[in-house]
Parts: structure tokens; C-alpha cells; sequence
């Protein structure tokens, strides 16, 4: 740097915040130093003990003046400079003294080629050996090494120096051609230290040609050590190993052999030397087997040399792949470099690509979509239909559009429709002209209004189809009658009646979805447009596409509860359609859609064959998924006599038919399973039960998912023979620290032993591989809380750790013998509490549902007449759903109408808003109204004050209708581990002989507004648990409050009770905190208002 530059920097920007107060001085301080002293202190000649104790006296006031004569301005560092050239040994004290100083030391960086030349040989090597004591004067020495002038046996000393300290033995890779290191054989040793040490690769990689070292053979050893660690650094710096071709040839394949470096490999071919070869086709066909090869081999096309047309469209079929199992393609990769797979749009099949990559590309977020609206030349897509659509589908995301403006993009891309709509209207003019008798007339102008109200999209209250039928039917028998009285014909009006067939279950789902708000709103559109785009343009048959919109099959994909398995599947569905013969496509169609709780898992189960098939599986292997597949269908009683299990009830839970789909997914698209693999494990899955009584089909799916998620499916081994119905565990137990990075345990059997061999063994896992869905900052800290505890749990400390270090817990327990009866518990048998000649309490719907709508369960704010009734503020202007809020209120007002069709019919309603709702989960509960419990014997249920792990750990999972359980949705359950870490926590819980919780409510030690303890009792799961055992649960909260000398509060309201105001928690042990109380998850303190005394 220019060094009036270098000065008018420090003077005006860089360095003024160091230097608000002046460095203090040693203590007892020295008049200005005498022309003498000064003479003195800088003689020459080497330091020795009696005078360095002289300097140390005498320099400080001397170094100090100067830094303050530069500080003041540091133009003057030049005059300082002039003054220390005949005094050395003071320049030397004052680079010191610069170097040990925050700000100073910038300075010093600056000025370092003035500050750092010395004429004496001696006093240069001097203040080398003295700067490399430090890592700043090591860094310094080095960033000046030129400045210093060392002769070559300084240099080798100091090589010496830095090959024994690891911090800077980089430095000696970083600048080993400065050395001068005469050594050949020292040199390769610090080569080949480096090589086995990853800290020191990159400085190795980026300077083995400066190392001077012949022996290729060594080089060849050394490449391969840094391969082993970090293969990247061999691959970028590749030209400074100067290997020959051969050798060149024999690592790039060597790289290929892994995704990441193959990826590395793409962009970094061309330092390899294979210009117009063979070699580098065979490459691009190993890099394209990965997921994203297509991405990689498309930005590097001129690299690869790839001419062959061929060769091109398997690329372009690549991508589509790849785009349609992204969630966030990545859109300007793709734009970028289109051009270059020479598409041809001209032809159809090139439209057809073009088309499909469009659709694919701003199928997933505002960004694709936008990448599209305004690139859509690129593509040179010659259908102005599609061109429409494309920008159709771009608005859905900007604007908030009415009922009737929504549902009109969404029809956009199906072409007649707009045709027909056109006209609808005047016909249904002219058909209201029928002449008929007066008693007729009033029907057939009703049905008139029917059918156009059908048509209207801003009506709420539309139509269905078996009313709109109804009202055709009288249209139709008034028109036979009078034939030729009007311009319209019956084929005219069989033409209308065929179009609303074909579309009405589409319709249904858009008419759906335009009555849901928010994000899900724009997820789902996007999802639902893509899908019409997709069957309007690419299904070229005109009757197989109408056959498509009239079949369940995209009504099915709609109520998926996972957003990304929605495009995967209705992808799987297109590409099995298209690839069968055209002769077979109706009838593929009819038996995919003949059942609508199956069709799903037909077309996963068709996808994994169809994998089968292309790798030539024997007939027996091929058989095995058949056989899978015949599980999951209605068994006839010949069925049930020759096989025992049957699932065909599995896929009607939504939660456990994604994990089943998402797992024959997962081995589809699996390159780590061999066929054997698959096939055996399918056997083994066969073997499994999935019943009221037992999960272990659902458990196993869960974790072999888990298993894809963390990519260790290719450890999978099962014995399908084995009564061992836990086997997929016990490959995740071995594979459980990638789930849960940074576990450190002394004894890992440990945890095989509290975790993996009691109740829920699959709980743990499947709990952390949902958190894998959390945003970085919140999976971080999360699965942090959740290693702790495992790690306090095996270490045996987690009794007592959950306990300590809590701001608010140290409050609480200032109360003289809390702490110790707080953590004693209690237990005892149920009977005991059970309240005498207590009538059992009937289930209150408008409680139920009050409380849920506190979770945030149910989205109020579309529901004005539920509101209205239950006296709820509509705090946002929203669109209505008006079918769920007509059946709640219908509940509400009354009770007696609970029954399983209105539950069904209440589910459809929520499947409506969001197919993967909390609430559903709550549906739960109600069935379990209508079809309690079995009746436990009394004696053989305990009631437990719990803080034992597993207790709290499986608090949500073991009772209906809580968000905390392990395999619920990680925006809720995020908060478990506030149950578990924190002891202000315990769970009392009533439990079975096996120690299954069957009921519960979370005790809380809160404080009041006079900071005194209070024991809160918190709601009671699942909330149609038996009124006489909720009240056993509330007597035993009131013993232990009594116990602890304290007031026991709820939040439940009573009229009878006594209103206690507000309770508090001051901080928390875990990143997050549920409350039924406060409705919701907590990250900090938080208040309870409207509390009431119980006891």
C-alpha cells in the first residue's frame, strides 16, 4: 500500500475506535528519558539478563511517547521511523510493545515494511525468534518475510521452529518456497505431515508444486493421503500435483465415485486435460446416475464436449427428474443454459419438453414461477394457451383475487372451458323459455337457478353434482317434451351435462381451496394449477384427459397430507399413464382410480416394480411386491382364511398412508439397496401388524424413513423369518448418532437399554428425524435440548440436572422443604382417589371444541357462526368455510348429534382446509366418545406425581389428541423437550399395569403475583377421558399441593371457584415451552391470567 495512502487511512477512518483512552503505563513512572539514557538503552550488542531489566525500566516511557507520537498523527510515523534508524534495539522494544496491543497492532500491520527493516543482521534475527513466540508476530513475520532479508541459515532455523509448532506449521506449506529449504528430505516430510492432517491440506494443495519435489511416486502417495480427507482440495489444484494423463484419468474416476466430488469433478473438468475424448463421456454418464447430475452436467456442457443428440435428451430427461423431487429448483441454472440441450421446439416432442420443464420449474415457489414470467422466450413455448397459463400461475402468488376471479385462473388452463362458460349463460336464457304448465314451470325455473348458480363461482352455497343432476333432469324431461320449441337441442344440453361430469371433482377441490387463507392457500393452488397444467397439456388424448378430470384421482392427491409427496405422486401418476401402450391407458386408469383410499399406494407400489423390472429382477422377486401389494386390498373370506394380516383400514389414516408412501417412494429412487435388499425387506414388512392393539407396520415405516433421512438405507438388513418384529429399530438404534450429532455417551448399550427396550422404542428416532424439518437456527438448538437429555438420562444425572441451574426454579424454592417435596413425588392406587357416588360427566362438545380453538387448532377466524356462538372476537377478515362452521355449530347447539357420519363429514370439512391439520388429529378424540376405552379394573391402575424420563417424554404420544406427541408436526412438538428439561415440570398420570399413561395433566410450580409458589394443574388428556378419573387426577393434585403447604390453581373456569389472578414463569430450561394455559408455545417468560384457586 502506497504509504501516504496507508497514513491518511489511519488518520481519518481506521483505527480512531482503538484509541478513546491511551494505553496505561507500568506503575512508578520515569521522567522523560536523557539524551544518556536513551544512548544507553538502544546500545548494541545482545541482550542480557541485567540489561534487559535496565530496558524494561527505562523503554516503556520511551515506546509509550512514540505510540503516542504516532497516535496523535500518524503521518508522524515517518518522523518516528527517521529517529530509530541508529537505535535498533528501541525500534525493536516498540514493534513489541505494538505487537501485544489490539489496536496498535493494526498499526503495526500497516507500517510493518518500515518498522521491521533492520541494518543489523544480529538484531533482525533477534526479533524473528522473539515474533515467532506469538501466533500475531509468527502471521507477521511471515506476511513480511521479504521485509527481514533472513540469509538461508536464518530461514532454515526457522523452519525448524515452525515444524514444531502445529498452530503454525501451516505456514511452512503456505510459504515454503520463501525458505528456501535446502532439504529435499525435510521438505517431503513436511509434504507427507501435511498430507495426513486436513487442517493443512489446503496449504499443501494449493503449493506441492513450490515443494520442489521430484519423485512422482511420492506425489502419487500424497494426492491419496489429502483423497482420504478431503478430496476436494486433490480436485481444485489438480494441475499443481503436474501428474500425466494416465494418472489424471485414474483419479478423475476415482472422483466420480462419490456424489459430492463427482459434482466437483463437473465444474473442474477442464483442468483435467480430456479435451474431445471418450473419457469424457464416459464421466458425464456417471456424474448424471446422481440426483442432481443433470443440474451439474448442464452448467458445464462445454467442458464435457457433448455433441451427441442422444446424449442430450437423456440430460434433458434428467432434469425433469430432478425438478420434480426438488422443493426450491433451482430455476437459473436451468434458464441459463437451456439453450444448449438444442430441444427443437419446433417439434412436438421438443414442445413437449419445453412445456413439461415449464410446468415443473414454476410448479414450486414465487421465485420459479417469477423466473419463468419473465424468461418465457427462452423456452419458445409456441402454445399461447400455455403461455397464458404459465402466467396465470405466476399471479395466483401476488394477489388476493374474490371467490369468482380465483376459480377463473384456476379453469385457465383447461381450453373448453371458457367456451362453455361463455355460453352457459344465454342457454340457460333460452331454456327458462321452455313452454310449459304453470304446476312445471316454477320447477323448471328452479332448476334453471341451479344450474346457473353451479356455474356462478362468487355463490357460497354452489351446488354439487347430484343437485346440479337433479336440476338437469327436469331441464332435460321439459326440453324432451317440447322438442324443436327452442334453439336449444338435447345434445346441446347432453354436451353440458358430460363437460360439468367430467370437471366436477376438480371443481369440488377448487371450490375447496378457494375457502382456505394463508400460505397453505398459495401452496395448495400452485400445487392444484400445476397439476390441471400438467394432465391439460401433456394428456394429448382429448378422452383419456376428460376421463382423468372425472376419475377421484387428483380429489385423492389433494387430501395428501404431504405437500411434496403431492408432486411426486401426481408425477408417478403421469409418467405410469404415458408409458403404458395408448391401447391400455383407459384401462390402466380405471384400475388405479377403482378404489380412492388405494390408488396411491398402487401407483408407489408400481413405481418400485417398474424399478425391478429395469434392473431384469427374477420373476420370484417381482412377485414379492405383488404379494406386498395384495395386503393392502379388501380381503374376501377366502382371503381371510388363507392370510392373517390385511391393511386395507391403514390407508385411511392419512398420517400412517404418507409414512407407507413415503417410504416405497424412498426405495424406488434408492441407488444404496440392492433388489435383494428391497425384497426381503418387503417380506419382512409383510410379517407386521398394524391394529388398534398394535402399530408395529406404522412404527417400522417410521423408522426405515427415518433410516432415507439421515442416508443410511443401504445398512438395512432384515431376516423376514424372524419373529424379532423390531429389526428396522434396531439397524436405526446403530445409525442413531447421525440423527443426534454430537452425542457423547461412555456407555452406548445404555441407551439400547432406557430407550430402545421399554415403551415407544421407536420414539426416540422418530422424534429426532421429525425435527430434521425445523429451520437451521431451530433444529440446532432443539436437537441440542434433545441431546442433553439422552446424555443426562444414561449418565444418570437427569433427575437431578433438571432441576438445577433455572432462574426460576431458584426462586420457587426459597419456600423452606419445597424442593425436596416437590422432587420426592408420590404414588398411589387409583382407586383411592376416585371421588364416592360421583355421576360419570358427559362429553361436552362446546368445551371441546372452546379449547381447541384456544390451541389454535381450529382457524376461527373463517368461522363467523361458531364465533358468534361461542362469543369469540374475529380478530382478521377472512374467507368463510361455511360447511365446517354449519356442522360445528350444529354440534354445539346439539350435543346428542354426535355421531360417526357428522364426524366424517368433519373431517371432509377439515381435509378441505389443509389436509395435514392439527384438528384431525383431534377428530381423534371424538371417535373415541362414541367407542370408549375398555373398561380398565381399577385395581390395576395406579396414579403417579412423575419426573421419570420416559413419563415425560411420551406424555403427548400415550394420550389422544395432544400436539406433543413424538410424531406429530415439529412447528408443535419442538416444545416437548420444555416438559422434559424443565423441572418445574412433572406429569401426573394415571397408568396401567404395562405403565402405559392413560390419562394425564401436566403439574406446573408457577409463582403468584406476591412471587409465592403455586402448584398449577394443567388440562386433562385425552379430554374424553372418564369424568370420575379426571376428578382422581384432580384430588391427588390437591393432596400434593397440600403436602407442599401451597395453593393449587388451574385455568379451567368455574363459576364456583375462587378467581386467583395471575401466575407466572419466569424463565425456562429449554428452547421452548407449551401451554395449554397460554394456548400455545413459549421461547421466553411468560403470565397465566384468570387463574382459580382449586385447593
Amino acid at each position: 500500500m502506497d504509504f501516504n495512502i496507508a497514513d491518511l487511512i489511519l488518520k481519518n477512518l481506521q483505527f480512531k475506535p482503538f484509541f478513546d483512552k491511551k494505553l496505561e503505563l507500568p506503575s512508578g513512572k520515569v521522567d522523560k528519558l536523557t539524551s544518556k539514557a536513551w544512548k544507553n538503552s538502544c546500545s548494541s550488542g545482545p541482550v542480557t539478563s541485567t540489561k534487559r531489566t535496565k530496558l524494561s525500566h527505562l523503554e516503556p516511557m520511551s515506546v509509550q511517547s512514540l505510540i503516542n507520537e504516532i497516535w496523535e498523527n500518524p503521518a508522524n510515523i515517518s518522523t518516528v521511523v527517521s529517529k530509530l534508524e541508529s537505535h535498533e534495539r528501541l525500534k525493536k522494544a516498540l514493534v513489541m510493545e505494538m505487537l501485544d496491543k489490539d489496536g496498535y497492532y493494526e498499526l503495526l500491520k500497516f507500517h510493518a515494511s518500515h518498522l521491521l527493516r533492520f541494518k543489523d543482521e544480529r538484531k533482525r534475527e533477534d526479533l524473528g525468534r522473539l515474533l515467532t513466540k506469538s501466533g500475531r508476530g509468527t502471521l507477521l513475520l511471515m506476511r513480511n518475510f521479504e521485509v527481514f532479508g533472513f540469509n538461508r541459515s536464518f530461514k532454515f532455523e526457522l523452519v525448524e521452529i515452525l515444524y514444531h509448532d502445529r498452530d503454525y506449521f501451516h505456514l511452512l506449506s503456505q510459504y515454503i518456497e520463501e525458505f528456501e529449504c535446502p532439504d529435499i528430505e525435510l521438505r517431503k516430510k513436511i509434504a507427507l505431515l501435511a498430507s495426513l492432517d486436513g487442517t493443512f491440506q489446503h496449504y499443501l494443495s494449493k503449493n506441492i508444486d513450490k515443494f520442489g519435489i521430484d519423485d512422482i511416486e511420492f506425489i502419487k502417495m500424497i494426492a491419496q493421503n489429502i483423497i482420504e480427507i478431503q478430496p476436494s482440495k486433490v480436485l481444485y489444484n489438480i494441475d499443481k500435483f503436474g501428474f500425466d494423463r494416465a494418472t489424471n484419468i485414474e483419479l478423475a474416476f476415482q472422483f466420480v465415485e462419490t456424489e459430492r466430488t463427482a459434482y466437483e469433478l463437473a465444474s473442474h473438468i477442464d483442468q483435467f486435460g480430456f479435451e474431445g475424448t471418450d473419457i469424457l463421456l464416459e464421466l458425464a454418464n456417471k456424474i448424471l446416475e446422481y440426483p442432481s447430475g443433470g443440474r451439474e452436467l448442464v452448467q458445464h456442457f462445454d467442458q464435457f464436449g457433448i455433441t451427441c443428440p442422444r446424449f442430450k435428451k437423456k440430460i434433458a430427461d434428467k432434469i425433469l427428474q430432478e425438478l420434480r423431487s426438488s422443493v426450491t429448483p433451482w430455476i437459473e441454472d436451468v434458464i441459463n443454459h437451456i439453450h444448449r440441450l438444442d430441444l427443437h421446439p419446433a417439434t412436438p416432442m421438443g414442445q413437449k419438453f419445453l412445456i413439461e420443464m415449464a410446468c415443473d420449474i414454476a410448479a414450486h415457489q414465487l421465485v420459479s414461477a417469477g423466473e419463468i414470467y419473465r424468461n418465457i422466450d427462452i423456452f419458445d413455448i409456441q402454445n399461447p394457451h400455455v403461455i397464458k397459463s404459465l402466467k396465470s400461475n405466476y399471479k395466483l402468488y401476488h394477489d388476493y383475487y374474490t371467490k369468482e376471479k380465483f376459480l377463473s385462473i384456476m379453469i385457465k388452463p383447461l381450453m373448453k372451458w371458457s367456451e362453455v362458460n361463455q355460453d352457459i349463460n344465454e342457454k340457460i336464457e333460452i331454456l327458462r323459455q321452455i313452454p310449459v304448465e304453470d304446476d312445471e314451470k316454477i320447477k323448471l325455473l328452479s332448476a334453471c337457478d341451479i344450474v346457473q348458480k353451479y356455474f356462478s363461482f362468487a355463490e357460497e352455497d354452489r351446488p354439487n353434482l347430484a343437485t346440479f343432476n337433479q336440476a338437469f333432469n327436469v331441464i332435460f324431461g321439459s326440453l324432451r317434451k317440447n322438442k324443436g320449441s327452442i334453439s336449444v337441442s338435447l345434445k346441446d344440453l347432453q354436451k353440458i351435462r358430460a363437460f360439468v361430469e367430467r370437471y366436477d371433482s376438480l371443481l369440488k377441490c377448487i371450490d375447496d381451496l378457494s375457502k382456505i387463507d394463508g400460505e397453505l392457500r398459495s401452496k395448495l393452488s400452485v400445487w392444484l394449477y400445476y397439476t390441471i397444467m400438467k394432465i391439460t397439456f401433456l394428456i394429448t388424448d382429448p378422452k383419456l384427459r376428460n376421463e382423468v378430470f372425472k376419475s377421484r384421482i387428483i380429489r385423492s392427491l389433494f387430501n395428501l397430507r404431504d405437500h411434496e409427496l403431492r408432486y411426486v405422486m401426481v408425477n408417478k401418476f403421469l409418467r405410469q399413464l404415458q408409458d403404458r401402450p395408448k391401447a391400455s391407458r383407459r384401462e390402466f386408469l380405471r384400475e388405479i382410480t377403482k378404489s380412492s383410499r388405494s390408488s396411491l399406494t398402487k401407483l408407489a407400489l408400481n413405481g418400485l416394480e417398474q424399478k425391478l423390472l429395469e434392473e431384469e429382477s427374477e420373476t420370484a422377486e417381482v412377485e414379492e411386491i405383488q404379494s406386498f401389494r395384495e395386503t393392502f386390498k379388501n380381503p374376501t373370506k377366502k382371503d381371510r382364511a388363507t392370510r392373517k394380516i390385511y391393511r386395507n383400514m391403514f390407508q385411511r389414516d392419512g398420517v400412517k398412508l404418507c409414512a407407507l408412501l413415503s417410504a416405497l417412494y424412498q426405495l424406488e429412487k434408492s441407488s444404496n439397496m440392492e433388489k435383494g435388499q428391497i425384497c426381503t425387506l418387503l417380506r419382512y414388512l409383510m410379517q407386521l401388524e398394524d391394529n388398534k392393539k398394535k402399530h408395529e407396520l406404522f412404527a417400522e415405516l417410521n423408522v426405515l424413513n427415518a433410516l432415507f433421512l439421515i442416508g443410511k438405507e443401504g445398512s438395512i438388513v432384515v431376516d423376514s423369518s424372524s419373529e424379532n418384529h423390531k429389526q428396522m429399530l434396531s439397524i436405526l438404534v446403530r445409525q442413531f448418532g447421525e440423527l443426534l450429532p454430537g452425542l457423547a455417551v461412555e456407555n452406548p448399550d445404555k441407551i439400547n437399554e432406557l430407550f430402545f427396550s421399554g415403551r415407544h422404542p421407536e420414539a426416540l428416532p422418530v422424534y429426532a428425524a421429525g425435527l430434521q424439518d425445523l429451520g437451521e437456527e431451530d433444529k440446532e438448538i432443539v436437537l441440542s435440548s434433545l441431546r442433553d437429555f439422552v446424555q443426562d438420562v444414561v449418565s444418570g444425572e437427569f433427575n437431578e440436572k433438571r432441576y438445577e441451574n433455572s432462574l426460576h426454579l431458584s426462586e420457587v424454592f426459597k419456600k423452606e422443604g419445597l424442593k425436596e417435596e416437590w422432587k420426592a413425588g408420590q404414588i398411589g392406587p387409583l382407586s383411592a382417589y376416585l371421588p364416592k357416588n360421583a355421576s360419570e360427566k358427559k362429553f361436552d362438545p362446546k368445551e371441546f371444541i372452546e379449547l381447541r380453538i384456544r390451541d389454535g387448532h381450529l382457524p376461527i377466524n373463517s368461522l363467523p357462526r361458531l364465533a358468534s356462538l361461542l362469543s369469540i372476537p374475529i380478530t382478521k377478515e377472512t374467507s368463510v368455510n361455511e360447511s365446517l362452521d354449519a356442522l360445528l355449530v350444529g354440534l354445539v347447539k346439539n350435543p346428542d348429534s354426535l355421531s360417526p357420519e357428522l364426524i366424517n363429514e368433519i373431517e371432509e370439512a377439515v381435509r378441505q382446509i389443509k389436509s395435514d391439520h392439527e384438528f384431525l388429529n383431534d377428530i381423534d378424540v371424538l371417535r373415541d366418545v362414541l367407542k370408549p376405552p375398555a373398561k380398565k379394573k381399577e385395581d390395576d391402575l395406579i396414579i403417579v406425581d412423575s419426573d421419570h424420563y420416559l413419563d415425560l417424554f411420551l406424555c403427548g404420544t400415550e394420550v389422544a389428541g395432544s400436539c406433543q406427541r413424538v410424531n406429530g408436526f415439529s412447528k408443535y412438538n419442538k416444545a416437548l423437550m420444555g416438559y422434559v428439561q424443565d423441572g418445574k415440570h412433572r406429569v401426573l398420570a394415571i397408568k396401567d399395569s404395562t405403565g402405559r399413561i392413560i390419562g394425564r395433566s401436566i403439574l406446573r410450580l408457577l409463582l403468584n403475583e406476591k412471587n409465592e409458589p403455586v402448584l398449577f394443574f394443567e388440562r386433562v388428556y385425552p379430554t374424553n377421558l372418564s369424568f370420575q378419573y379426571q376428578r382422581a387426577l384432580q384430588n391427588f393434585a390437591t393432596e400434593r399441593a397440600q403436602k407442599m403447604g401451597i395453593d393449587l390453581i388451574s385455568s379451567i373456569p368455574n363459576s364456583s371457584l375462587e378467581l386467583y389472578g395471575v401466575v407466572k414463569s419466569l424463565s425456562l430450561k429449554a428452547p421452548y415451552e407449551y401451554c395449554d394455559a397460554r394456548y400455545g408455545i413459549h421461547d421466553g417468560p411468560y403470565e397465566i391470567s384468570y387463574c382459580y384457586r382449586l385447593s
